[in-house]
């Protein structure tokens, strides 16, 4: 039986979501803040676009190196080298404080 109240997998449910839409909120938050409100739909594509060629090739490229060294290590090895990457890039570009924009 599911429960309304505050206990039970409703409520469960219910800080998962909420914590998934702050998530996106965050996110829309310092993309908006970087980027401008008028250069979102490019941002966004850019992002789909980038995310799509990784789901169209990243397959290929994984049976590839399985293929080639038969075995997983070096993909997991790739993987992190990726994620290093990506901490270095949002480490070496910290985001800009809204004190810091020039007003427009």
């Amino acid at each position: 039986m599911v429960s309304a109240g505050n206990n039970g997998p409703v409520a469960v449910a219910k800080m998962v979501y909420q914590a998934y839409v702050d998530k996106d909120r965050a996110l829309m938050g310092s993309l908006v803040g970087a980027f401008g409100q008028h250069i979102m739909g490019t941002v966004f594509g850019a992002a789909t676009m980038l995310s799509s060629i990784g789901m169209a090739f990243g397959p290929l490229a994984g049976g590839w190196i399985f293929d080639r060294f038969d075995a997983y290590s070096w993909l997991f090895i790739g993987s992190f080298t990726v994620g290093l990457g990506a901490v270095a890039v949002a480490v070496a570009f910290p985001p800009v404080l809204r004190e810091q924009l020039p007003a427009r």
